[in-house]
């Protein structure tokens, strides 16, 4: 009867708009899962760089780099600390 088929179409509408908007948050899903794989892949290519570069690190080259930098750290120190111990009377003399 008509009342039966203005029902079923009521409730057809009804399901095509709830598709419509289920297929929308289904898209704005997929653009963010498509974003966080390419964030992730260039993560990781980061992460290969980086210990491909740790592996062939050559470690007497190392060593004495750290040795540098220890060496120009302890500089500042020195420095520093002899700042530290300046007066303002010290300069006025």
């Amino acid at each position: 009867d008509q009342d039966t088929l203005e029902e079923a179409f009521r409730l057809m509408t009804i399901a095509v708009d709830d598709l419509a908007v289920l297929q929308a948050s289904t898209a704005q899903r997929a653009k963010t899962l498509e974003s966080q794989i390419a964030d992730n892949e260039a993560e990781l290519l980061l992460l290969e760089t980086q210990m491909t570069d740790i592996r062939e690190i050559d470690v007497a080259e190392a060593s004495v780099n750290l040795k540098q930098l220890e060496a120009q750290l302890e500089a500042s120190y020195t420095v520093t600390a002899a700042m530290l111990n300046l007066k303002l009377s010290d300069y006025i003399r």
